[in-house]
């Protein structure tokens, strides 16, 4: 098998333990793994002269569709998160107005 191909299937391996971390929600393994998965794709792409065409993109066209997976919950937990800190802010305020009350009674 060209070297370029056995690149990309460690890549698409790589992108899949992305994805377990990003669902398991551990971050720094997924930001991890994506420096490595990016590291081994630019080499893939610089060898890429003597791979078979059509394999190589199949291959691509995986590794796009982990990505879109991947954006998918990344978007999901930005989206929790955002959620979660905009409670916390309408607590504080809350609090900061009783407070506020409090010390107006006294």
């Amino acid at each position: 098998m060209n070297k370029a191909l056995e690149l990309l299937d460690r890549a698409l391996e790589t992108a899949r333990d992305e994805e377990r971390a990003l669902a398991a929600k551990d971050y720094e393994r997924a930001a991890t793994l994506h420096a490595s998965r990016a590291r081994l794709l630019q080499d893939a792409w610089s060898l890429r002269s003597g791979a078979s065409v059509e394999i190589y993109r199949h291959k691509l066209s995986e590794l796009s569709e982990l990505q879109k997976g991947m954006m998918r919950i990344a978007r999901d937990a930005r989206d929790t998160v955002r959620a979660s800190l905009q409670h916390t802010h309408r607590q504080q305020k809350r609090l900061t107005a009783y407070q506020k009350c409090v010390r107006m009674a006294f």
